[in-house]
């Protein structure tokens, strides 16, 4: 029995891995869930928004109503880089506003957060990357689109003199007091 033990402790991994079947050889790792077979149930989309809709008020509950039913309309509870894309040209096209844009999304983006921790699967996150919004560049608005000439300008400090004067006027108005204090140190 020694003399076996020795044998294989000599002889090289490579040879003694030719020797077992492929089947025995294979390393069987945890299976991992395909992308495309990421789903959900309306139950479930049902559940989170009756769980999110707790104690808001009604402008507020129409907006998660809107959210969750572009997302089923989009994905029908396939989570997808088709669908989630899908979702985000959805809400892009049907709301001008960005607040409407970040509320839709911010909606999805919060279930699907959700999913991942409800069942333990972080796949789900790996999809908010296709609902990022685009980048805003913001825009620099004017005081006034026309040309400020300089009669303007004194125009602008006349009306600002002629307040402050009646603003001291009414002040003087006012009938002024005079008050003793008991305290010495004052």
């Amino acid at each position: 029995m020694g003399d076996s033990y020795e044998k294989r402790q000599a002889e090289p991994l490579s040879s003694r891995l030719e020797r077992i079947s492929p089947p025995e050889r294979a390393v069987h790792p945890t299976p991992r869930r395909k992308h495309s077979e990421l789903s959900f149930s309306k139950s479930e989309l049902d559940g989170d928004v009756a769980f999110r809709q707790e104690r808001l008020v009604r402008k507020s509950k129409d907006w998660i109503n809107r959210a969750s039913q572009a997302l089923w309309d989009c994905t029908h509870g396939e989570v997808s880089e088709e669908t989630m894309t899908r979702l985000r040209r959805l809400v892009l096209d049907r709301y001008s506003s960005i607040d409407s844009h970040r509320k839709a999304v911010g909606f999805a983006v919060a279930f699907l957060k959700r999913l991942s921790k409800t069942r333990a699967e972080p796949l789900f996150n790996s999809f908010t990357v296709y609902l990022e919004l685009p980048k805003n560049v913001k825009v620099r608005n004017t005081i006034t689109g026309r040309i400020v000439r300089r009669e303007d300008i004194v125009e602008t400090f006349k009306r600002i003199d002629a307040a402050e004067s009646e603003v001291l006027d009414q002040l003087s108005s006012f009938p002024t007091h005079e008050g003793a204090s008991l305290r010495p140190d004052l």
